[in-house]
């Protein structure tokens, strides 16, 4: 399980203290499907969150490799400035 961007519920190896990485990869994967399934991530609004919008997807602008252009983006795109700020929108908190 992912909380706060950390996996929190350790499925571990019998006889070893460490995390099984079949369960890293499932939590991943469901991470990376429910990101697909709903929104459109990317850094520039000329490519990304126009292809999100003819998609008819929800558009996210990632700002923390290209700041200026938040100033560009329309209305209705959510705006993100770290990384961290995905995992509430998802509602994977």
């Amino acid at each position: 399980m992912i909380q706060n961007g950390v996996l929190v519920e350790r499925h571990k190896i019998p006889d070893q203290n460490r995390v099984s990485p079949s369960a890293v990869t499932w939590e991943a994967n469901a991470l990376m499907s429910k990101i697909v399934q709903q929104t459109m991530n990317g850094n520039y609004v000329s490519a990304d969150v126009e292809a999100a919008i003819r998609a008819d997807m929800t558009p996210i602008l990632v700002t923390w490799a290209n700041s200026e252009e938040k100033e560009k983006a329309p209305e209705g795109t959510i705006i993100l400035n770290s990384p961290s700020e995905l995992l509430p929108i998802l509602d994977l908190s």
